[in-house]
């Protein structure tokens, strides 16, 4: 058997204590916002690969989203093993 590859967590919006592992995700968001997301995940990569003090980053961090209103996306580096 391989490895899993990657892991989805998340919170629900009645729950935000309990941190839930996922099978799937799915975004409902405009093209706009999908190539936000795309864009994020791809500087995330390139951050992960430059600099090994980060681990995460926000997507909040990077867009002018609202946190009460819309939700955030967190990339987290996967440590070798």
């Amino acid at each position: 058997m391989s490895e899993q590859s990657m892991k989805i967590f998340g919170y629900s919006n009645d729950d935000s204590e309990t941190l839930l592992e996922m099978k799937e995700v799915s975004f409902l968001a405009t093209p706009e916002i999908l190539r936000e997301i795309a864009e994020f995940l791809m500087a995330s990569a390139e951050k992960f690969e430059s600099d090994n003090k980060v681990d995460h980053l926000h997507f909040q961090d990077f867009f002018n989203i609202n946190p009460e209103i819309d939700p955030d996306v967190i990339s987290v580096k996967k440590l070798e093993d």
